[in-house]
């Protein structure tokens, strides 16, 4: 399961626009935004193209399981699952 990224940025730049437009004040003022996605949703980013480099990987998805598998094995308990 994947949602895409560029639909999650754009929702959030429309809840910040939509705060600093009812409270009236600039974006100066935001020195961050903290989004939370389903907690183990994961997006990476291209820092210089500022492009994601796929879908976020959604929680319930477990096209990766084997590979925590054999890290588990490898490394003992210390991967949270």
């Amino acid at each position: 399961m994947e949602h895409d990224p560029r639909e999650i940025w754009e929702n959030v730049k429309f809840c910040v626009e939509g705060v600093l437009e009812q409270k009236g004040i600039g974006g100066e003022r935001i020195a961050s935004v903290g989004i939370t996605n389903q907690r183990e949703t994961t997006i990476l980013w291209n820092r210089e193209t500022g492009e994601p480099y796929h879908n976020a990987i959604v929680w319930n998805d477990v096209r990766t399981s084997g590979i925590v598998e054999e890290l588990v094995e490898r490394h003992g308990e210390m991967i949270l699952r």
